[in-house]
């Protein structure tokens, strides 16, 4: 460390000396003034490293196993600067990464960074607070790694080797821990159908790799990145992922979309039935390439038109969940729409009393397996309501089973993920080093 810093300083040196060279002609008291400083100065400086350098080789042995020895005693604390340079390369910022990797490597660095307890089979973990139990003779501070070179699993769900257990106001979290590829055919393979053609899948991979590395950027939690629902991605796990989809996620490894130098925010539904929508219509932002686009090659989507029957029982427990006292003459009805004609509001009539509420407010009380999309009328059949609608899903974005139809006429990935989110182009990332995306894979 001595010799490298001393380096800087002959380097230096050198730098003030290459600035005389340009003007050697014009000899002059700003250079004789210079050279009688760094003349000797930087002699004596390099004379003095040698002489160290020559002591620090001499007789030098090499002992690979008490190197390896060594490494094994920092538990891998030497990868603090990959890792802080993955980060900032994800788009995290230096002062975040540096954080962040800091608070790791002090944990493996203290006492509770090591090995703090083993289990075969089954372990019961309780939050104490924001302490972990495990099992009935342990307690530690939150949050703990634990590793299963043969896997984990909660609650019959097969988890990674590796998850992070978080202790947040006396419950317990649980966090998977992936590589960022194997999360994307994860999620590739419960958020598409298997029947898609590769280009499809292709295309979506591209969509959901881009979509985690903007959620590392900007993680909506500090202890996990994104969720394991249909509120970010769907994630299940890491076993029975389909060839296909592992296919299709190595076919497009390390490929992002970017707009204006920066990831593009690559949100997408199964089916939009006819025509995406707006972005600002759906979230109040505008950006300039989740825009609404007309669709018609997601016509093979079962969801493509879609009925419900809501009866006035249920219709009841909607309104009391969004804060409207029902009764037996409630009416619902749409009011309002955006300009591709989903449901904007939705209006709750029961007397002389009427609400307007946001209709995804409705949708989301209902379920969204039952509203399928927005893109809905409502209309009274005896005593209750018929949904009728089109797609499934936002509808911002890419259209998932429009992906297909695209695929199946001969559509390439890179023209396909054109469509659906113009102005963007395809990057890649490839030799870079590949991160680690943190799901909310679920709670004990």
């Amino acid at each position: 460390e001595k010799l490298t810093g001393m380096a800087r300083l002959l380097r230096g040196y050198a730098h003030t000396a290459m600035e005389n060279v340009a003007l050697w002609h014009e000899r002059d008291i700003s250079h004789s003034s210079v050279e009688r400083i760094i003349f000797p100065d930087a002699s004596h400086t390099l004379h003095h490293m040698l002489i160290k350098m020559e002591w620090l080789i001499r007789g030098l042995v090499v002992y690979p196993e008490n190197m390896k020895r060594n490494m094994e005693k920092v538990r891998g604390m030497y990868f603090s600067q990959p890792v802080l340079l993955a980060l900032t390369e994800a788009g995290v910022s230096r002062e975040e990464a540096y954080s962040r990797v800091q608070r790791c490597a002090m944990r493996v660095w203290d006492e509770g960074g090591s090995l703090v307890a083993t289990e075969n089979g089954n372990v019961w973990l309780q939050a104490a607070g924001d302490r972990i139990a495990w099992g009935r003779t342990k307690v530690f501070p939150s949050p703990i790694d634990v590793r299963a070179p043969g896997g984990l699993s909660l609650e019959g769900r097969h988890l990674p080797g590796r998850i992070r257990i978080v202790a947040r106001n006396g419950e317990i979290r649980v966090v998977a821990v992936v590589p960022l590829e194997e999360y994307v055919a994860a999620v590739l393979s419960r958020e598409a159908a298997p029947s898609f053609l590769p280009e499809a899948l292709s295309a979506q991979a591209v969509a959901v790799r881009t979509y985690t590395l903007s959620a590392m950027a900007s993680p909506r939690d500090p202890d996990y990145d994104v969720v394991a629902g249909v509120e970010d991605q769907v994630f299940e796990g890491v076993e029975d992922i389909d060839a296909q989809f592992r296919q299709a996620t190595e076919a497009t490894r390390g490929e992002v979309l970017m707009y204006g130098g920066r990831l593009a925010r690559t949100v997408y539904h199964s089916t939009c039935g006819g025509r995406t929508e707006s972005a600002e219509k759906v979230w109040g932002t505008d950006f300039p390439y989740l825009r609404s686009v007309y669709c018609e090659d997601c016509r093979k989507s079962p969801a493509w038109r879609w009925e419900y029957r809501m009866s006035m029982a249920e219709g009841k427990r909607i309104a009391r969940a969004l804060g409207v006292p029902a009764g037996f003459d409630l009416r619902i009805a749409v009011a309002g729409r955006t300009p591709t004609g989903r449901a904007r509001n939705v209006r709750l009539t029961l007397g002389g009393v009427m609400r307007v509420i946001k209709a995804s407010r409705v949708r989301q009380a209902a379920g969204y397996a039952r509203v399928k999309s927005l893109w809905m009328e409502i209309d009274p059949v005896g005593d209750g309501w018929r949904f009728t609608g089109n797609g499934y899903g936002h509808g911002v974005g890419m259209c998932q089973w429009g992906t297909n139809g695209m695929a199946q006429w001969g559509a390439g990935y890179r023209k396909i993920l054109a469509r659906y989110y113009p102005m963007t182009r395809v990057a890649s990332r490839s030799g870079r080093p590949d991160p680690w995306a943190r799901d909310a894979g679920g709670r004990l």
